[in-house]
């Protein structure tokens, strides 16, 4: 007879099996084919690098609602369950995911079971202290796997993921309304990278995004909620220049959350969160709408993002003379975001601002004819645009935590009913049941 612990591994074998040929981009629910994405925040830049030994995201819950959710082969898997993943890559070599699995009870209450997964990009785990998590392995990538506490909560909720990495271990842990804890420490050092791609040429972003509750499944959700990623630098937390809307390495995904940022603070944006259709973009930096007015020989310019007027932006107006452009003016907006230009006796000019931290660069030309002096101009923002449009996220990794056993230990000043604690058990004993059955349907 195989004992509990070796069933268990050869459980988690077979759903290793299943998920890692499926794309979470594209699955086939009742017959109709659904795009679906991880959603929250992703920072990640294509022209710099960040290097931190710690991550955190925070996201602020007032409204959040589970429904079902489907594995990649659009099958039903369960109702009521999702994950908030935290994901970093540490020295472009490995994946840390500190993720939160969410359980509804009610329309205000949850639990939240906390789980780890580690991949190894360039192998297996050799000689790795266990500290009570599973070492396992697929198709030569290394993977830990750690079931952490289960708590209670209730909305409103802040809850903070974060990472903290020195030179020989990474230490996970969550803030739930201003109470810390650190659950587990790997005995793997280094530096979070965010910018450019890891060893398994996957980019190095970082990530605090919705999605199933594991195993590249998607959920049908809703939440109202606002968000932040940060990094640790020169002692204190700040915010990263480049965000987007979707997870680049996540397979897990989550339909019906929309992501926008915040106007103000300018330059200290966060992420909102709300119902509604999945959009794929960058949040920050975003150019600003420029609109002008040439009346009586004078510039009436007005700067202003998501309709909201952009105070104290320089920008400056260059005019044709001859084949060249010249400089003419170098001003900056009021209060309401305008500026004026008088005396300008030409048509034929360009207004540049040249982007501030979370707002990109960008440029109005008055006549079509000018594009060609500013076509070597490529903001980050366009970049990204760009990158994202053509990035195949069909390269992501579906996540283990669907394996996780929710503990009977319980953190809460609530005494839970045992009921739910059972049906959360026999929701994961569910979990891999189906998986078998999907095995031998395939």
């Amino acid at each position: 007879m195989l004992s509990s612990s070796k069933k268990y591994i050869i459980a988690i074998s077979v759903i290793l099996l299943l998920i890692f040929p499926y794309s979470f981009s594209y699955i086939n629910v009742k017959g109709q084919s659904v795009n679906a994405y991880p959603m929250g925040l992703t920072a990640f830049s294509l022209s710099n690098k960040i290097v931190t030994t710690y991550v955190q995201g925070n996201i602020n819950i007032s409204g959040l609602k589970i429904g079902s959710s489907y594995l990649p082969n659009g099958q039903y898997f369960t109702t009521g369950n999702a994950s908030l993943q935290l994901n970093a890559v540490l020295d472009a070599n490995y994946w840390e995911q500190n993720v939160a699995l969410f359980h509804q009870i009610n329309s205000t209450t949850f639990l939240i079971t906390f789980v780890i997964n580690i991949w190894n990009f360039s192998g297996n785990f050799v000689n790795y202290s266990s500290n009570n998590s599973i070492v396992t392995n697929y198709n030569g990538f290394g993977v830990v796997l750690y079931t952490g506490p289960t708590i209670i909560v209730s909305l409103p909720l802040h809850l903070a993921l974060f990472i903290e990495s020195n030179k020989t271990s990474s230490m996970f842990g969550y803030i739930v309304n201003g109470k810390k804890e650190i659950y587990y420490v790997a005995p793997i050092g280094g530096d979070f990278i965010i910018g450019g791609l890891s060893t398994a040429l996957l980019p190095n972003d970082l990530e605090l995004v919705w999605g199933g509750p594991g195993g590249g499944s998607v959920v049908y959700m809703s939440v109202n909620a606002t968000a932040e990623l940060y990094y640790l630098s020169g002692g204190s937390l700040k915010i990263f220049p480049e965000v987007l809307s979707v997870g680049l390495d996540t397979a897990e995904a989550a339909i019906g959350v929309h992501v926008s940022r915040s106007v103000y603070p300018l330059f200290d944006p966060y992420g909102i969160e709300y119902p509604g259709n999945d959009n794929l973009g960058v949040l920050w930096p975003t150019p600003p709408s420029i609109s002008y007015t040439l009346k009586n020989e004078t510039l009436y310019i007005n700067v202003s993002l998501n309709g909201v007027p952009l105070a104290n932006q320089r920008i400056y107006v260059e005019v044709l003379k001859g084949f060249n452009l010249t400089p003419i003016a170098n001003i900056t907006t009021s209060i309401n975001g305008s500026a004026v230009v008088p005396n300008l006796s030409t048509s034929y000019f360009i207004i540049y601002y040249p982007g501030n931290y979370t707002l990109s660069s960008t440029y109005v030309i008055s006549i079509p004819s000018l594009q060609h002096f500013i076509s070597k101009i490529k903001t980050e923002y366009e970049a990204l645009v760009s990158y994202l449009s053509s990035y195949n996220f069909k390269k992501a990794l579906a996540s283990f935590f669907s394996n996780a056993k929710y503990t009977n230990t319980v953190t809460s000043q609530t005494q839970v009913n045992i009921t739910i604690i059972e049906y959360v058990l026999a929701f994961v004993l569910g979990i891999l049941f189906a998986a078998f059955i999907i095995r031998e349907k395939t």
